[in-house]
């Protein structure tokens, strides 16, 4: 399989990114930093890495930018025969994620593909390319206010869950799943001589191709059990799923929402060997899952009235309408970014970028 996510989210608080988490040199070998403008051939390269990393048996963890996801931001590649680390990492250190080195050569390493462009084509599009990166910054400002007005209504609407959620009977439900599975793998919750590790693995975006999601956590080793529901409660299950989890000792991989990353749309317990999806309009007699957890059990539907529905309805309509009026900026961002990326890639030496790459491709392997 290919695990396939995001690193960043542009969410209704702005532009988000977990690169510092992700990429760290505390838990990854050989950082490889790479610089240069758009178009200039940073999500080939790693493609390139990632491509001879798989031939010699490495798994290959591929992060694609949340705002073009058919474009990488970054790979980490783990084993194989051939790599002279145990784990390295690739990644676009420009903006909006910009990174230089925290372990200058004792952990990372600069890949400057700004040294095979011609300057002085660059410099008489100067003016071009400042106007078209102005465009570019208004455009996103304007699809940030949609995300966060519709940030707005989704926080009101979970405002409302929250008053028909059963907490009790949900968190109860959560403990006897986990102690259960965890007893059939023959788990000894507690039992680690070590503090949970929990990380973060977005596969959902809100990008300039429309709403994206990965199905990485439905393909990942183990059972899938799928969460069906239509009122936005899941993110008090995920929540307690975590909470449990970490009381139990479990390592835990989270799927932040795009539009509100503190919450989850999908956790993997690997030590369980168990994904829990998000699956809001899941028919209950899919077949497709182990096991499908109907959110409407934990909801008190004799608290719920009438005029809940209807404000529920009018909210969720609006949030949808924002949602779009963020998706059609995003949209004319991708029309203004092509325009840049042509500029650079006509200015661009990639006989050099090739010759380049090789040699760092036998240095990595």
């Amino acid at each position: 399989m290919q695990e396939k996510y995001f690193a960043a989210a542009n969410s209704a608080g702005g532009f988000v990114s977990w690169f510092d988490e992700i990429f760290s040199p505390d838990n990854i070998d050989r950082i490889y930093i790479i610089k240069g403008g758009s178009g200039t051939g940073k999500s080939t390269l790693m493609k390139r890495i990632a491509a001879r990393g798989v031939e010699l048996g490495c798994t290959c963890e591929y992060f694609y930018c949340s705002s073009d996801p058919y474009s990488l931001d970054g790979i980490i590649l783990r084993g194989g025969k051939g790599m002279k680390y145990d784990s390295i990492a690739v990644i676009d250190g420009t903006a909006p994620h910009t990174r230089d080195p925290k372990l200058p050569g004792a952990a990372e390493e600069i890949v400057n593909l700004g040294e095979f462009w011609h300057t002085d084509a660059l410099r008489e599009h100067r003016g071009e390319i400042a106007k078209l990166c102005s465009a570019k910054s208004a455009l996103f400002s304007q699809a940030y206010e949609y995300l966060f007005a519709a940030g707005e209504l989704d926080r009101l609407l979970r405002q409302d869950a929250a008053r028909f959620v059963l907490r009790e009977k949900l968190e109860s439900a959560v403990e006897r799943l986990l102690t259960q599975f965890a007893r059939s793998v023959h788990f000894s919750p507690n039992s680690k001589r070590r503090e949970p590790i929990a990380t973060t693995r977005p596969v959902s975006a809100i990008s300039t191709s429309g709403l994206v999601s990965y199905d990485t956590y439905r393909e990942l080793p183990g059972k899938i059990y799928a969460v069906a529901d239509l009122m936005g409660s899941a993110p008090f299950l995920f929540d307690a799923l975590i909470d449990t989890a970490k009381q139990m000792g479990l390592d835990t991989q989270r799927a932040p929402m795009p539009l509100d990353p503190k919450l989850s749309e999908a956790l993997y317990l690997p030590e369980l060997g168990l994904s829990i999806v998000n699956t809001p309009s899941l028919d209950e007699s899919s077949c497709e899952f182990e096991k499908i957890i109907n959110m409407a059990r934990f909801i008190d539907r004799d608290s719920l009235e009438a005029s809940d529905r209807q404000r529920r309805r009018m909210l969720s309509k609006c949030s949808r309408e924002l949602l779009d009026g963020a998706l059609a900026k995003l949209d004319e961002v991708k029309r203004i970014h092509a325009d840049v990326e042509k500029i650079y890639i006509a200015a661009m030496d990639f006989e050099a970028v090739d010759s380049y790459a090789k040699g760092l491709i036998e240095r990595i392997f």
